[in-house]
């Protein structure tokens, strides 16, 4: 697929996160896709991974409870090269303990087949942890 292909399927499993269309984001992956969240250490071992897709859908699942809303991924910048996607988005949301979750995201998705194959999602843990902990065993 082109690069520009590769960058349509990544705002479109994006958009479907922001949206709450689970199946949609889903669909966007291969079936032995992984979901990482590269972290030096086990202070949220719930998010530690790497995650295949069936972990990752049901983690996605169980965050539907932490931020009953939902949250707004809103991407702002996309740089696409070859197989590789990396996005910047800024992520907000209130927790169900009405805590307002506002972070910033560095997402690498890895393409194969037109679907995604891989993703590393990079943002401030401490604030993860802070804000969302408790629903990841933190």
């Amino acid at each position: 697929m082109s690069v520009e292909e590769n960058k349509l399927v990544v705002q479109r499993m994006l958009d479907a996160l922001s949206a709450g269309k689970l199946d949609v984001l889903l669909d966007s992956m291969n079936e032995t896709a992984t979901w990482t969240v590269p972290l030096a250490s086990d202070s949220i071992p719930g998010l530690k991974g790497p995650k295949t897709k069936a972990a990752f859908e049901e983690q996605c699942k169980s965050f539907g409870s932490v931020v009953p809303n939902g949250v707004k991924l809103v991407v702002t910048g996309m740089t696409a090269e070859g197989d590789r996607v990396a996005v910047e988005a800024e992520v907000s949301g209130v927790t169900s303990k009405g805590q307002n979750y506002n972070n910033l995201y560095h997402f690498l998705f890895v393409m194969k087949d037109g679907k995604v194959q891989a993703v590393k999602e990079y943002c401030d843990t401490l604030l993860v942890m802070e804000t969302l902990g408790w629903a990841y065993g933190a």
